[in-house]
C-alpha cells in the first residue's frame, strides 16, 4: 500500500515531527535524516521502540503509538491522495476475474482500513495483511510471504 497506491512516507514523517514538537524536540535535520533511514519499513512495535529510545520519550509504547496514529489519521483525512493511475488500474484489475488482488502494508490494520474506506476501496482487496500480522517487519519478507 505505502509507496504504491499512496505516498504515505511524507505524512508518517510529518506526524512524527508534530508529535516530537509537541514534546519539545526540534532536533537537527541531519539527526532526523539518519533517524528516518532507520525507521522506514519497521513494524509498529519496532518503530515505537526506536522513537522512544532515540528521543527519550516518557510515555509507554502504547501511548506513543496511539498519539502517532491519531495525528497520522488527521493528516490522512486532510492531505492523503491516491497515486496517479491507481483508480484506473484497480478498475481494470477488478474486471480480470483471474487476477487476485491483495494488499500488504507495514502500517497497522487500523490505518489500512482508514485508507481503503477513505477512497472507497474496502471491497477491492480480498486479502489484507498489516505489519501487525507478522513477526518481522521490513526488510524481512514476512509480510509478503503472509500475503
Amino acid at each position: 500500500m505505502d509507496g504504491v497506491i499512496i505516498d504515505s512516507e511524507p505524512l508518517w514523517e510529518k506526524s512524527e515531527s508534530i508529535m516530537l514538537k509537541q514534546r519539545g524536540f526540534g532536533g537537527n535535520e541531519n539527526y532526523r535524516k539518519e533517524y528516518r533511514k532507520k525507521i522506514m519499513g519497521l513494524n509498529q512495535k519496532d518503530s515505537v521502540k526506536l522513537l522512544k529510545e532515540t528521543f527519550g520519550l516518557d510515555e509507554s509504547p502504547e501511548e506513543i503509538l496511539r498519539t502517532r496514529l491519531k495525528i497520522l489519521l488527521e493528516l490522512y483525512e486532510k492531505e492523503l491522495s491516491l497515486a496517479d493511475g491507481v483508480p484506473e488500474l484497480l478498475e481494470t484489475l477488478s474486471r480480470k476475474k483471474h487476477i487476485r488482488r491483495a494488499l500488504a502494508s507495514g502500517s497497522p490494520m487500523k490505518v489500512i482500513e482508514f485508507v481503503l474506506e477513505k477512497f472507497s476501496l474496502s471491497g477491492t482487496f480480498k486479502v489484507k495483511v498489516s505489519g501487525d500480522c507478522v513477526e518481522n517487519g521490513k526488510p524481512h519478507p514476512d509480510i509478503y510471504l503472509a500475503t
